[in-house]
């Protein structure tokens, strides 16, 4: 991370004092940024109110308010501004008064040359980064209590000027990255880049009446932004500027990390009293993300009854999918469903569709024998780390239902006997445990020679090449998808010895386990 540049104010009564500061070094290069000189304290003051230094550089003695006077004005107004002292011998006893107003360091006069005042400023400038960070991290814990309706007293070290501008009118975006709908929500968490590490927070101000005063991590994907509002007699231009901050911002993003980012915009009249309750409408609005897409922009204004408790699902709807046992008939329906659920605008509702079907997605994978729909084939991750909004988990399910029903008439399950699917249905429960012919048998209520009989006769495999071939390639999918070890596989498909299973896996594919892993 860049450093920060640090402002500098230089003032003594003396203009060749002053020039010679100036010129001693190349203050640029080391960061440091000089926006005005004055000749006593009183006009130290009135710049320093306007420019709002960093750092101001002062001589003790200086007519109408001296450098001690100086320090302690600063210091009841800006608690994080770092003062250096210049005093001469015969001065220096009475300088470290102003210890008391937090003078961080001393120059003597007639000692000063460009490496003295080089090491003086910097060593001053750690001081100040660490205060900094310090501060930052105090006022963003302080703003994040404040979100969730924590009133507490703000600490006396956030700084004066800091606590009235919370008190003025703020306009606030909160950036939220825009993550695939969480079907597999494991899977989303390896999603992207997070977005804490792309923006860098003192890059957010183009030219507005709007000043970037703080950045709120809330989590890796989550930010809020909060401006001082300069010109509160046209918020309408405020808005405006809402509008092309947030474009700016999602241009941003796009252009660094191929990432996107959704954002609520709003403004708080009455600054921080408001912060909780813009905070939770945010939210809410975040919810129903799923039915704008990517990249939205949303203003509390634009949306004033945002409601912060979701409807819930028609209960007949959820009870029909549980119950319909045709695959096809499901199908058909799907297109409907979700059409309902866009016109609620509900995200309880969504959640609450897509938890049943991929529950009766899975239903019929397990009664034809077929892996979980998270691990059936390698482009499942890819597909759907591609779902952003309802109309692409609507395609998903029809893709997923069409791919299923091709699968069934391609394998011939739909001619399997009752009996022969239910055998299936407890093997893919029942894998990772002491899984026999017997206990399979005892379960769907037939011989174990007639068990053997099916599986010749429908499936062209043993009971034992089966149960065998369904492991093994659940094992493979473990050693693709995860770092587990291989006794920890071997334990999860239901061999309670590693070297065994590495002899059944090698036996099968032609490979050890860990070669697999490394792309055998």
């Amino acid at each position: 991370m860049e450093p920060l540049t640090m402002k500098v104010m230089i003032v003594d009564d003396e203009a060749l004092a002053v020039e010679d500061l100036e010129s001693l070094i190349e203050w640029q290069d080391y960061n440091f940024h000089i926006i005005g000189t004055a000749r006593n304290g009183r006009r130290a003051m009135e710049l320093f109110r306007v420019h709002k230094p960093d750092l101001v550089i002062t001589d003790v003695r200086m007519p109408i308010v001296n450098g001690l006077e100086l320090a302690e004005l600063i210091r009841s107004e800006n608690e994080l501004c770092r003062i250096i002292m210049i005093t001469s011998y015969q001065d220096f006893e009475y300088a470290k008064q102003a210890i008391r107003y937090g003078v961080s360091s001393y120059l003597l006069k007639h000692e000063i040359d460009a490496q003295t005042l080089l090491d003086t400023i910097l060593s001053v400038r750690l001081q100040w980064e660490r205060l900094i960070s310090s501060v930052s991290m105090v006022q963003e814990e302080y703003l994040r209590k404040l979100f969730i309706g924590k009133h507490t007293e703000a600490p006396h070290h956030l700084g004066t000027d800091w606590l009235k501008q919370l008190d003025s009118p703020l306009a606030l975006f909160y950036l939220k990255q825009d993550t695939p709908y969480p079907l597999f929500p494991e899977l989303i968490s390896e999603f992207g880049i997070p977005l804490s590490q792309i923006f860098k927070y003192d890059q957010f101000d183009i030219e507005m009446s709007m000043k970037h005063l703080i950045s709120v991590p809330l989590n890796d994907r989550e930010i809020v932004l909060i401006y001082s509002i300069t010109n509160t007699h046209q918020l309408w231009k405020v808005q405006q500027e809402q509008i092309n901050l947030a474009k700016h911002l999602q241009k941003i993003m796009r252009q660094s990390s191929n990432e996107t980012i959704s954002i609520a915009g709003s403004v708080a009249a009455s600054g921080k009293r408001e912060l909780n309750t813009i905070f939770h409408r945010s939210h809410a609005l975040f919810l129903k993300r799923w039915f704008n897409g990517r990249e939205a922009y949303y203003t509390l204004e634009d949306n004033p009854d945002i409601e912060l408790s979701p409807n819930t699902f028609f209960p007949e709807q959820l009870q029909e999918i549980q119950e319909e046992r045709d695959l096809l008939v499901l199908q058909e329906k799907i297109p409907g469903y979700f059409d309902h659920i866009q016109k609620l605008n509900d995200p309880l509702s969504l959640q609450l569709l897509t938890s049943e079907l991929l529950k009766k997605l899975d239903f019929h994978r397990n009664k034809y024998g077929m892996l979980p729909t998270k691990i059936a084939n390698e482009d499942m991750v890819h597909q759907v780390l591609q779902i952003f909004h309802v109309d692409d988990i609507k395609q998903w399910f029809i893709s997923q239902m069409n791919l299923l029903s091709q699968q069934i008439e391609k394998d011939g399950f739909s001619n399997l006997s009752r009996k022969t699917r239910e055998a299936i249905q407890f093997i893919h429960k029942n894998y990772n445990a002491d899984l026999s012919v017997e206990s399979v048998s005892t379960s769907v209520s037939i011989s174990v020679p007639y068990l053997h009989q099916l599986f010749k006769k429908e499936l062209q495999q043993t009971f034992l090449e089966y149960v065998t071939s369904y492991r093994v390639n659940i094992a493979k999918k473990l050693l693709q998808e995860n770092n587990l070890k291989i006794y920890e596989i071997a334990e999860k498909i239901g061999y309670r010895n590693s070297a065994y299973f590495s002899q059944v896996f090698y036996k099968v594919t032609g490979f050890t386990p860990q070669e697999y892993r490394k792309g055998g």
